[in-house]
């Protein structure tokens, strides 16, 4: 390397004013954080289990992507329990005996074609309705979230969500 190149590389360095910006900072502190904790679903500490499968196909069906995971980002055993329960009371869930365990397993798989070019998701919610007799409504309440890589949509991709929930009887 020459001596020319090297000195201004040198003075580059030494001379040009570098801003830095710290936790505390101003730029930070407008922007709203959420804290994620990742929560990893099991059936032996919670008494339920749940894990989602993502598949992306372009428009002609071609295999894009394919997801899938058991840890949450977001996830409310109570709203699941409630979802778990309102779904069996109108379609039938098998329970199955494992040597007196009783479990049963539900999957529901939602289905989605994008209409716009390059949408981009990096989450998938289970979102579900719930009667809040405190507000007297009935609210959406994120009953899981599965962060992910992001996904780019384009027009007429699909979306396939299927989320798999099993849970403990007794």
């Amino acid at each position: 390397m020459n001596l020319y190149a090297f000195s201004v590389i040198i003075i580059s360095v030494l001379f040009i004013p570098v801003f830095f910006i710290d936790a505390n900072g101003a730029i930070v502190e407008k922007m709203p954080f959420e804290d994620l904790e990742f929560y990893e679903s099991d059936i032996a500490q919670d008494g339920i289990y749940i894990f989602a499968q993502l598949t992306q196909r372009d428009s002609n069906g071609n295999l894009i992507a394919f997801i899938q995971s058991d840890k949450m980002s977001h996830l409310n055993i109570n709203i699941l329990n409630y979802y778990v329960n309102e779904r069996a009371q109108e379609i039938e869930t098998p329970v199955y005996d494992f040597d007196g365990q009783l479990v049963q397993v539900y999957g529901e798989k939602f289905t989605e074609t994008n209409e716009r070019d390059g949408d981009i998701t990096a989450s998938t919610m289970l979102v579900v309705k719930f009667y809040n007799p405190e507000t007297n409504l009935t609210e959406n309440y994120i009953a899981a979230r599965f962060a992910h890589d992001g996904i780019i949509m384009n027009t007429g991709d699909v979306m396939q969500t299927n989320w798999n929930i099993s849970r403990l009887l007794n």
